[in-house]
């Protein structure tokens, strides 16, 4: 990823409604939801959502699949690895490890407890 990717993925999640989607998609993993769940669930309209749907599927922040007459959407997650990866590539440049090294494991670990 190059910096103006990373500033469009930080552009679409700097709007609150853009980033209450982007978490919820987070809390439904895979599966994902369709537009109508999400709109639902936040009380969002569904003309704005689909704006919003529209600016962070162009970030290449979420992935759409259809089924039947449903677009369902769920969070990229090689996107968001790639971002965490852009952020912490210059880190620890001794090539050894450190305390903020440490917290990003710590922090993986007690993703991959949780599946």
């Amino acid at each position: 990823m190059n910096i103006q990717q990373i500033g469009n993925i930080f552009a679409a999640l700097s709007q609150e409604s853009r980033l209450k989607v982007f978490k919820l998609l987070v809390d439904y993993g895979a599966r994902g939801l369709c537009a109508g769940d999400i709109s639902r669930e936040l009380k969002i309209p569904k003309n704005t959502l689909s704006f919003h749907l529209t600016l962070l599927s162009q970030a290449g922040l979420l992935e759409k699949r259809k089924e039947g007459l449903y677009l369902f959407y769920s969070v990229n997650l090689d996107a968001v690895r790639d971002i965490i990866d852009f952020l912490l590539v210059d880190c620890c440049n001794s090539g050894g490890s450190c305390a903020r090294c440490d917290i990003f494991r710590e922090l993986q670990n007690k993703h991959l407890k949780r599946k």
